[in-house]
């Protein structure tokens, strides 16, 4: 029986975690940075740990649907 529990709770959870709504930072884009894993001259973070710290942020929206947004050092951020 553990089994089928553990089987039926995943879908259930995957169910209503679909169904939340919000809004997040989804993907970045930059012209300078080649690679996730690339380093960027003059910080001392990786581009992985920017990106990590980018998804701590908390975003409110009314909007439905995606938007992008530019960050003053050109960092295209799809929302």
């Amino acid at each position: 029986m553990k089994g089928q529990a553990d089987t039926i709770g995943i879908a259930m959870r995957r169910a209503l975690l679909g169904e939340i709504e919000g809004t997040c930072i989804t993907r970045t884009k930059s012209k300078k940075i080649s690679h996730e894993y690339a380093t960027i001259m003059g910080i001392q973070e990786s581009v992985h740990e920017i990106l990590m710290n980018l998804k701590e942020i908390v975003l409110r929206s009314n909007l439905y649907g995606t938007c992008e947004a530019l960050t003053r050092s050109g960092l295209l951020i799809g929302a």
